[in-house]
């Protein structure tokens, strides 16, 4: 309970061929990885062994083939003049991780990711340098995309992106997809409906157990002020507990030059409650801003409320946005 003091060396040598193909594009990776800890004033939850030296050594290698396949529709009526592209985008990418017993290792900053299209075809499925999933998958997925501008000279602008994938792990761990050969299926919706309105969504769904884990859906409103309104509606299903159902609701609002008025609330479909709300006043001026900010959530366990806070938070984004909050 002393805290502890630690040094982390994070050696990822990778070498990266990639081919083009007549019908799209094949990458091939492989590295080597090696990670080295010095531990001093060890807390229980950090390792298993205190005041010690650990390290890990790592192989990590994939095959990525990305197809695409697309038509072009043209066409002009009167003074109006239209061009749609629709594209078919298959990608399957298989990958082999092997690594040293890292149970020994300390955990500092790794977690599982929430399995979602945007991390289909990661090659760790943990984020942080602590851990590495083993073993071997093969990830495989589809997208489809609607391009388009609605006058000559006009940009080629995204109007509709559709995608659907799935994760197959024979063997190793896989605790990314509870433990079973194939992980849940995962899609996403992106809609621009017009330079105002889009709309956005997201599912996972058990395939074993025939349930949606999660739903999402938002829909979001931009003048030509660029004031910003969202609203979404949000299931989650997990392995344990109860299904929660939210409605949630996101706004910024420009005031004057350089300020913004932001403001987040999250609502207990179940329980007619509001679980948190958040207000603030937002600065941005170059690479900097400052948001001043308050609110009032739930505690971690209970559907009470645990007080309201305040802080701000000053960003440098020159520096890779380092923050403080306070």
């Amino acid at each position: 309970l002393e805290g502890n003091n630690t040094q982390r060396l994070d050696l990822f040598p990778t070498l990266s061929w990639q081919r083009p193909v007549h019908f799209g594009r094949f990458t091939a990776k492989a590295g080597v990885r090696e990670t080295a800890y010095l531990v001093h004033g060890d807390p229980a939850e950090a390792s298993r062994i205190p005041n010690d030296y650990n390290h890990r050594d790592a192989a990590m290698g994939s095959l990525r083939l990305d197809a695409r396949l697309e038509r072009l529709f043209m066409g002009d009526e009167g003074d109006s003049y239209y061009s749609l592209r629709h594209t078919i985008e298959p990608t399957v990418k298989y990958i082999v991780n092997g690594a040293t017993d890292q149970s020994r290792l300390p955990l500092f900053d790794s977690r599982i990711r929430d399995f979602s299209t945007t991390n289909l075809f990661a090659e760790n499925q943990y984020v942080g340098a602590d851990r590495i999933n083993v073993g071997q998958s093969v990830a495989y997925g589809i997208t489809t995309r609607l391009m388009g501008r609605r006058a000559k000279g006009e940009m080629q602008s995204e109007w509709a992106n559709i995608s659907l994938g799935q994760r197959w792990a024979p063997e190793g761990e896989r605790e990314f997809q509870n433990n079973l050969p194939f992980s849940d299926l995962v899609s996403s919706l992106d809609l621009h409906l017009s330079p105002t309105w889009s709309a956005t969504g997201a599912l996972r769904y058990d395939p074993y157990k025939g349930v949606l884990r999660t739903s999402g859906t938002t829909v979001a409103l931009k003048n030509s002020r660029k004031d910003t309104i969202k609203l979404g509606y949000h299931i989650q299903r997990p392995d344990s507990g109860e299904m929660t159902k939210d409605a949630l609701l996101r706004s910024e609002i420009n005031l004057v030059s350089h300020w913004k008025w932001t403001q987040r609330a999250d609502y207990s479909l179940e329980y007619d409650n509001l679980k948190s709300w958040e207000s603030g006043l937002l600065y941005e001026h170059d690479c900097w801003s400052l948001k001043l900010r308050g609110g009032r959530k739930l505690r971690a366990d209970t559907n009470k409320h645990g007080g309201a806070w305040g802080g701000f938070l000053l960003t440098f984004r020159g520096i890779g946005e380092y923050g403080l909050d306070g």
